[in-house]
């Protein structure tokens, strides 16, 4: 952490912020849009505008994405794996079309399997 905390965490916020806004972008509701989304690793969905909330985590962690039930997204993991702010939006598309039900949860999986793979590198370390 000594050597790379500081780019490590800088990089960290980035992605969380560029993540949300291409949620948002997509008609996904982000909490905190008026605050840049967030100041840390995580952005937070708003469920109390989103049908279907409870069944949501279920189907995105079918999409391989993992949430949990308050719908946080984190991107600490990402950023190890050395992705940037422009991969979040092919991560955010995965999101919406599963929340939306424009792609089932397999379909996605697919997807988000084959993204992982090209940042199979930890970075920061």
């Amino acid at each position: 952490m000594k050597k790379y905390g500081r780019e490590y965490a800088t990089q960290v916020i980035r992605n969380s912020r560029a993540l949300g806004e291409a949620l948002d972008d997509r008609g996904v509701p982000v909490r905190c849009r008026e605050y840049g989304y967030t100041a840390s690793h995580q952005i937070l969905l708003d469920v109390d505008r989103l049908k279907d909330s409870a069944q949501l985590p279920d189907k995105l962690k079918q999409a391989n994405v993992i949430v949990d039930r308050g719908i946080r997204l984190g991107s600490s993991e990402m950023t190890r794996r050395g992705m940037r702010e422009k991969h979040m939006n092919e991560i955010a598309d995965i999101i919406a079309r599963v929340m939306h039900g424009q792609e089932p949860p397999r379909m996605a999986k697919k997807r988000a399997i084959a993204l992982a793979r090209k940042f199979n590198r930890v970075r920061y370390a």
